[in-house]
């Protein structure tokens, strides 16, 4: 089995009090503190997102999660637009591995048709992962209004129309977000009961704690799900690359760890995107002490072997299954790693390039 690989969680939403546009790290003991109660003074739950969703990432693992509050004001989705662009910016030199913006859908519809929020949320993650490593969005599609066999099949169809490609300038950036159907997941409360979560909170914090293994993976922590997709209907959703939940038996599993990449892409395989992240993280630790350094020739050597080293021990700790890198110094001394690698459970390769410029 391979080793764990932990990544970190930002929710952004509204709640009741707690510092502005500023993600803060917050426990078991310090989240209704900083940000309040999701109930009010009569014991009746108020409609602020963070807590409800803090405590689903808790639930399914996740050990380091911060919450981000924005403008609760916004009566309509151009507003909540307006409100998650001025939290996107005050990010963009923040450093995060994992971001679900709550109490807003992919499809959800805004004023402007050439904007939406699983675009908006795809230009964020590809403007931080140039920055630093990768970042990866998650954000859910509305949930079906009939639950019904006739109403679940008009909501498939409904989804297998929608238009899940999300580009920028000519470049695919879905393999950014996970775009997630759900079906929502029931978590519970003290405060108040059984409720039901965002089940884009639900795949985030289950990715959060990674291994190889994502799919068919209970997700422990969740009590039960708000309805039951058949076979069938999971495997047309999985054509639109739109993650679904399952349930077999008492089970409730991940049915497809996918991103919104393009088809045929390299990058739709979620596990591969997270094994890449681990692969970048570990390079770029290799090479930062450089950075402002003439590189020498021994030096580079001493770079390679242990670049080598680093890629066999992830092939040993069964994240890959193959590995190929080379290193170049070109004329003004900038050090490149270029690092091809092999998922495991993946026939893919996997190229990235990293450089850091002296």
């Amino acid at each position: 089995m391979p080793s764990t690989l932990n990544s970190n969680l930002l929710i952004i939403g509204t709640s009741l009090s707690g510092p502005f546009l500023e993600p803060t790290p917050v426990t078991k003991a310090t989240a209704e503190k900083v940000f309040g109660s999701c109930i009010d003074s009569k014991g009746i739950r108020n409609t602020t997102s963070l807590i409800p969703a803090f405590n689903q990432a808790l639930d399914l693992g996740c050990n380091d999660i911060r919450l981000m509050r924005i403008d609760a004001s916004p009566s309509n989705k151009d507003g909540q637009f307006k409100a998650l662009s001025a939290a996107y910016s005050a990010l963009q030199n923040y450093v995060v591995d994992l971001v679900v913006p709550t109490d807003v859908y992919a499809n959800d519809v805004l004023t402007d048709g050439s904007q939406n929020f699983a675009l908006q949320l795809a230009a964020f993650c590809s403007s931080l992962s140039t920055k630093n490593n990768i970042t990866l969005g998650f954000i859910p599609v509305k949930p079906p209004i009939d639950t019904g066999v006739l109403g679940l099949q008009a909501y498939v169809d409904d989804l297998c129309k929608y238009n899940n490609n999300y580009s920028l300038n000519g470049n695919d950036i879905g393999q950014f977000i996970s775009v997630v159907a759900g079906p929502e997941p029931i978590h519970y409360m003290p405060s108040i009961g059984n409720y039901l979560g965002n089940s884009a909170v639900a795949y985030a914090a289950f990715s959060s704690n990674f291994n190889a293994y994502l799919e068919n993976k209970s997700l422990n922590g969740v009590k039960d799900l708000a309805f039951k997709f058949s076979l069938d209907e999971l495997a047309s959703i999985r054509t639109n690359n739109i993650v679904a939940f399952k349930k077999t038996g008492s089970l409730i599993c991940l049915n497809n760890p996918i991103t919104a990449a393009a088809k045929g892409s390299v990058y739709q395989n979620l596990t591969s995107i997270l094994i890449l992240k681990e692969v970048i993280s570990r390079i770029s630790k290799i090479i930062t002490p450089f950075i402002g350094e003439v590189i020498l020739a021994y030096e580079k050597t001493a770079v390679a072997f242990t670049v080598a080293k680093e890629l066999k021990a992830l092939k040993m700790e069964n994240f890959i299954t193959d590995y190929a890198y080379s290193i170049k110094i070109n004329e003004t001394s900038e050090l490149n790693v270029e690092i091809t690698i092999v998922p495991i459970k993946d026939t893919n390769e996997i190229t990235a390039l990293i450089s850091l410029v002296p």
